[in-house]
């Protein structure tokens, strides 16, 4: 199995194409992402505990990343197929939330995202690298593709003097931890009446 880092303005076998992915490509990252994020409680609380939103979610924040954002990717080729498995880039909120998740989104959630930066100086601010999506297939989970990918990025970052940074739910941060990652401190928010917990963040940079 051959792995190799692609980026926003490549196919998923490592080909140039336009700047925008095909929209089989984009249904194809899309289902990896709700197939791998399945449960999970942020996901959970941003879609209004609403799981049906979960593909046009994924899919406009795939969409958001190639247009306006890096998209990076661990390019997995088996005997059968080559297949971007993992997946970081940029976030958008979809307009066609219902109301409640809608409001969330657009208002707590933005108290979260400053409680975040409150952990990081004003000069940590202007260099920092900020994951915000990063997703590996279940089916080639644990077999260290997203820790290449978080040191490709990193490296890439640290070349130019800069950090990453990223927020995750306590479940992840030993698993952060092992790839170079520190903790910084925690945030929290309420969320809908339908949800049944208030969603804290741990927030992990590495320099």
């Amino acid at each position: 199995m051959e792995v190799s880092i692609i980026q926003s303005n490549t196919d998923l076998k490592g080909k140039l194409i336009p700047y925008m992915a095909t929209d089989e490509q984009l249904r194809h990252l899309a289902a990896v992402s709700v197939r791998a994020f399945s449960g999970d409680f942020t996901h959970e609380v941003i879609f209004g505990g609403d799981w049906d939103l979960a593909h046009e979610y994924f899919t406009a924040i795939i969409r958001a990343g190639l247009a306006g954002g890096e998209l990076y990717g661990v390019n997995v080729l088996d005997e059968e197929s080559g297949e971007c498995k993992i997946i970081t880039f940029w976030y958008l909120v979809s307009p066609r939330y219902s109301p409640v998740p809608k409001h969330w989104n657009n208002h707590i959630l933005p108290e979260l995202g400053k409680q975040r930066d409150d952990l990081f100086t004003p000069e940590e601010l202007k260099i920092r690298w900020a994951y915000v999506h990063l997703v590996t297939d279940p089916d080639y989970q644990g077999r260290g593709f997203a820790k290449a990918l978080v040191n490709e990025v990193y490296a890439r970052a640290k070349a130019n003097k800069q950090l990453i940074a990223l927020m995750t739910e306590e479940d992840n941060v030993k698993k952060y931890m092992r790839m170079g990652f520190q903790e910084r401190g925690q945030c929290s928010v309420s969320t809908p009446e339908s949800i049944s917990r208030d969603l804290v963040m741990h927030i992990m940079s590495r320099e």
